[in-house]
């Protein structure tokens, strides 16, 4: 059952991650790189503060929105933010992070 949970959460982030990225590249007109680069870094974030207090990803989440309105980026950085919140969720599933 691990194994199976564990292969269902890398699957749900892998796909999120692909169609927002599609999104972000059609919606935006950014380079496919940049996004990459974004993307990459989105889920660096969420496997490095796992186990952190909600509160901390709370406010990293409307750190980013924030920048994101201030720089007028706001549907490129809301896409990134799904990315981050999928891959916090899918580390909550009991036996993802287990080893």
């Amino acid at each position: 059952m691990q194994e199976n949970s564990r292969l269902l959460a890398a699957i749900a982030v892998l796909l999120v991650t692909i169609l927002m990225g599609w999104l972000a590249v059609a919606r935006t007109g950014y380079g496919i790189g940049a996004v990459a680069a974004l993307l990459v870094i989105e889920l660096l974030l969420a496997g490095l503060l796992h186990g952190m207090e909600l509160w901390l990803h709370a406010v990293l989440v409307l750190v980013e929105i924030l920048a994101g309105v201030i720089l007028e980026k706001t549907t490129l950085i809301l896409l990134c933010v799904v990315v981050y919140i999928v891959m916090t969720i899918a580390q909550q599933i009991p036996g993802v992070r287990e080893r």
